[in-house]
């Protein structure tokens, strides 16, 4: 988000430090502000207004715009007043990474156990949280140590992002060490972070809105304990390319595909997938999940309905209105409501649909209405006075809630029920006619009379068994979340060559991925075996957070996380050797999703490793791991393009991620008797197995099965 300074006004409450981040920044930034106090045990009603959906302090307005949870303001704040005061978080990727890192760290590991001892119930109890505090303020005293550069903040000569995040506990640390009698910020345990507590809490920016611990302690024995402390995390195609949809005609989800190329004017034929099957065509273009809508455009698949809308508005830009507006903080906003309609929404007239009693189905029109009421401000807001969410065109919102009304209808016909109630939601009432009756739409839309015979067909009127696909992508959303944290976090990492060193130990099959990665880009590196059983000071120094292999050190700056450190590899040294990932972003985004599914599906455990252990459960997970290889020699076939590895002529991303294992496979082979890479069962994956497993960069550190084999005969005996 950015904006030029204007009206700015920022709602909370005196006493919580997740408001006390933004204030700070603000006057980092010397922005001036209103400060709009919230009365204790109320919600005001601009509270409300600027954040209906959690109804959480603070609140940020900046032109009557709404930024809400503490560390994005902060951030906000430092973006949208970028040349006011000095920058809050450093500009180097890596350094910025490393800044967030612990800003997480702090409300994620720190704060709880902080809290753990203002409520603490017994001495011991109080004592076991106090331990756990210490320890973690010893982290973040190492932290301080490296982030500061000697500096007086952790954002080294100024307060920086961090700071803020941990120097907003400070006021109730210090109600905790008097009601307490324990010292947190403790001259012998954290040295620096004492002195830095003092610094921090009299800067100009933080003395004059730091609350007075009197004040603290009285609004504390207020509460009769430290309740205010509660934890709040929520808070380009050419034209007359072949295009296909499959999906079925009562589907919401296929609705929203349909409108959105309507929209835009696309000619695409529509497979309908009949009832109760799925046919050949989808498994092979959903082989994971098995679901509509599938979009197949030059014949790669899109699939999830939201995903296909946005892909369909950026595949034909040029064709029709957009269905996300430009702006990024209004695209921001459209996406926010879409996701609300499923989170939210959709569940609350699903439970209509279901109710078995009188009163379970008036809860849940309760909770429909509750919903539409706040999707009918959300109206009021976005569409600006015009026709439509996305104004006077359909537009994201539209599509994502205008794809239900069909089944809305369904259900009120069925429950004598008015869901879009002229009385109590006026404008949304009149939206859905207008939606409906629109070009893009009413083609396209089920008629009642057909949904309600389709739903007698299925012996009861079921809702969710129209729309069951919304589960199925709420699970595919989280892949898409998983798939932007490792993307996030290896734009971070960029460095030049230099020294280089892997700490790990021989058997790990996450430590052979960085090794066969360096290898790949001729990059030589010293090899650190850390023994069995034991954690050397170098990796506990390195990874002093979660303490495990493997790391990447490079110029002594640590890189966790086995593919994270593949993809670092490729982006470091991008000159040397073949690309590990592919160059096309659809490409690269086909890798990432292989690669995350052989972790998530296929890695051991839970497919293979229960082979070993589970001899009445064996033929199910070796059932089970096939199915699951299947899937991978279809992908093979697909991502190698005849060629010899995933990556084409050359190891690429999914290889490694794949080849990993063959070790530990061939071990369990023999432990088991059973053959995982079956030539009949999977013929290309067992060849690529034997070509992979005999490459350059693999030979050397691959694992031989007999030591292997001795390894896990020592682990199992102990």
């Amino acid at each position: 988000m950015a904006a030029a300074a204007g009206e700015v006004r920022l709602i909370g409450a005196w006493p919580s430090p997740f408001v006390l981040r933004p204030r700070v920044a603000l006057n980092l930034k010397g922005v001036e502000y209103e400060f709009l106090q919230e009365k204790f045990g109320e919600k005001s009603e601009l509270l409300l207004r600027s954040n209906p959906v959690y109804k959480k302090i603070p609140v940020l307005l900046h032109h009557d715009k709404p930024v809400c949870e503490s560390m994005i303001i902060v951030e906000y704040v430092d973006g949208a007043w970028a040349n006011s005061g000095h920058a809050i978080l450093p500009a180097d990727p890596y350094e910025r990474a490393l800044h967030r890192f612990w800003a997480v760290y702090i409300d994620d590991k720190w704060f709880p156990s902080m809290f753990g001892i203002a409520k603490a119930e017994t001495e011991e109890a109080k004592a076991e949280s106090a331990e756990q505090a210490w320890a973690r303020l010893k982290l973040l005293e190492e932290a301080f140590e490296k982030l500061s550069k000697g500096k007086a903040f952790f954002g080294g000569d100024i307060i920086g992002y961090v700071d803020i995040a941990l120097g907003s506990y400070l006021g109730w640390a210090k109600v905790i060490e008097q009601m307490t009698g324990l010292k947190l910020f403790d001259e012998e345990k954290t040295p620096l972070l004492a002195v830095w507590a003092e610094r921090f809490c009299t800067h100009e920016a933080v003395k004059e809105v730091m609350p007075e611990t009197e004040k603290l302690m009285e609004y504390a024995k207020m509460r009769d304990s430290c309740g205010c402390l509660s934890t709040r995390r929520s808070m380009a195609t050419a034209e007359g390319v072949e295009v296909k949809l499959i999906g079925t005609w009562p589907g919401p989800f296929v609705l929203r595909a349909r409108i959105a190329l309507n929209l835009k004017g696309v000619e695409y034929e529509f497979l309908q997938e009949k009832s109760g099957e799925k046919s050949e065509l989808l498994l092979r273009s959903n082989p994971v999940y098995k679901k509509i809508p599938v979009l197949l455009h030059h014949g790669k698949p899109i699939c999830e309905s939201m995903i296909i809308v946005e892909y369909v508005d950026e595949a034909w830009p040029g064709a029709g209105r957009a269905i996300l507006p430009a702006d990024p903080y209004e695209r921001a906003l459209h996406r926010f409501w879409a996701a609300y309609i499923d989170d939210k929404w959709f569940p609350s007239i699903f439970g209509i649909g279901k109710a078995e009693t009188e009163e379970a189905k008036a809860e849940s029109a309760e909770q429909a209405w509750a919903g539409l009421k706040l999707l009918e401000e959300a109206f009021e807001k976005l569409s600006k006075g015009e026709a439509f969410f996305g104004g006077d065109t359909i537009g994201y919102v539209d599509i994502a809630l205008g794809s239900y009304l069909g089944w809305a209808k369904v259900i009120e016909q069925m429950t004598g029920l008015k869901l879009f109630d002229e009385e109590k939601t006026p404008l949304l009432a009149v939206w859905a006619e207008r939606f409906c009756t629109h070009e893009a739409v009413k083609e396209v839309m089920p008629e009642t009379e057909k949904l309600m015979e389709f739903a007698k067909m299925r012996q009861k009127v079921r809702v969710e068994r129209a729309a069951c696909v919304c589960a199925n992508e709420r699970v595919a959303s989280d892949d898409v979340e998983r798939e932007k944290e490792r993307e996030s976090k290896k734009k971070t990492m960029a460095a030049a060559a230099g020294e280089v060193r892997l700490i790990g130990a021989w058997p790990s099959p996450f430590v052979l991925r960085p090794r066969v990665a360096l290898n790949l880009k001729g990059v030589e590196y010293e090899f650190l075996q850390e023994k069995f059983g034991e954690k050397s000071e170098l990796l506990l120094r390195s990874n002093p957070v979660y303490k495990k292999i493997p790391v990447l050190l490079h110029h002594d700056k640590p890189v966790c996380e086995s593919m994270i450190i593949v993809e670092y590899v490729d982006g470091a040294w991008a000159n040397s050797g073949h690309a590990i990932l592919p160059a096309d972003p659809y490409e690269r985004a086909l890798h990432r999703f292989w690669a995350v599914y052989i972790d998530d599906k296929v890695r051991m455990p839970p497919s293979i490793s229960d082979l070993c252990f589970l001899e009445e459960a064996k033929a199910e997970s070796a059932e089970q791991a096939w199915a699951r290889l299947k899937l991978l020699e279809e992908a093979f076939e697909k991502l190698s393009k005849g060629k010899a590895f995933f990556g084409g002529d050359i190891i690429g991303y999914v290889d490694i991620a794949l080849g990993s294992y063959l070790g530990w496979a061939k071990v369990i082979e023999q432990m088991t008797g059973l053959k995982l890479f079956d030539e009949e069962k999977t013929p290309l994956l067992a060849v690529w197995a034997e070509r992979f497993c005999t490459h350059e960069a693999v030979k050397e550190v691959m694992p031989e099965t007999e030591k292997l084999m001795e390894f896990a005969k020592m682990r199992l005996g102990k």
